[in-house]
């Protein structure tokens, strides 16, 4: 009887670390769901500083300022090829980080799955002793 009781609490255990990567691999998705939103974001604003150059761009040629406003434009471009560069960058991490967490999601779930693997197999081996 205590042999069961102890299996019982065993596989309840087991139950409960599941539920727990369950909940924790909802969150990571939530997480991910979240970067995909930020990188949508930043993508955008990608688009919308490549918009800003070429309008820049085209103020440019078609207004022939002097040298002064040749200047002043030419330094926000520049200010907005940071601004891009600063976007990419920060989308490249968040490439990253989101590669990392779903490497370390895939060997928390292997590793859960090859302890309940073994945990289930010593159960189902105690019941055929018993």
């Amino acid at each position: 009887m205590s042999k069961e009781k102890t299996l019982k609490e065993r596989l309840e255990s087991l139950e409960s670390e599941i539920e727990s990567l369950k909940y924790a691999c909802s969150r990571l998705s939530d997480a991910v769901e979240i970067n995909n939103k930020v990188c949508s974001k930043l993508l955008e604003t990608q688009l919308d500083i490549a918009t800003s150059l070429i309008d820049l761009t085209k103020q440019f040629t078609i207004m022939n300022v002097h040298n002064e406003k040749i200047e002043e434009l030419l330094k926000t471009l520049s200010s907005n090829v940071d601004k891009l560069q600063i976007s990419i960058n920060k989308l490249d991490d968040s490439t990253w980080r989101l590669s990392e967490a779903l490497k370390k999601q895939s060997r928390v779930r292997e590793e859960s799955e090859k302890k309940r693997d073994f945990l289930m197999k010593k159960i189902l081996e105690k019941i055929e002793e018993s």
